[in-house]
């Protein structure tokens, strides 16, 4: 199964806003997700829509995930095995933490053309007007 995630942020740190795809091996839709962040850049967006769609799929009992990220910065990250200091490693360690369960996970760069039904979350969201309480 294919999971497309992506992220993104509006003035980069600003509004910020993540989803994804699941799609079978046809890749036809199965299930899509997206949240929004009051304040976060592009690549906490990004690794929190990597995070948000590994427990997606894990809840959802899928087994065997490629989760597809356009931000090679997110995927290094989080591939990088000597655990230096970063402002995201409290995200990078709860990623790793899922990916280490009993389930196959691959992490795979993609063009952002791949991410294109993600992105339009990002602009029908960024065009939702706040509503302050």
């Amino acid at each position: 199964m294919a999971l497309n995630v992506d992220g993104n942020s509006s003035g980069n740190p600003g509004r910020a806003v993540y989803g994804g795809l699941i799609r079978d091996h046809t890749g036809s839709w199965i299930r899509g997700f997206s949240g929004h962040i009051i304040f976060a850049d592009s690549i906490e967006a990004e690794l929190i829509g990597i995070m948000n769609g590994l427990i997606f799929a894990w809840e959802l009992g899928y087994q065997d995930v490629s989760c597809r990220s356009n931000c090679m910065v997110a995927i290094s990250l989080i591939q990088d095995s000597t655990s230096q200091p970063h402002k995201y490693v409290e995200l990078t360690d709860s990623i790793k933490e899922l990916m280490s369960r009993d389930w196959a996970v691959s992490l795979v760069h993609t063009l952002i053309e791949k991410a294109t039904n993600v992105r339009t979350l990002w602009r029908k969201w960024e065009q939702t007007p706040w509503i302050n309480l």
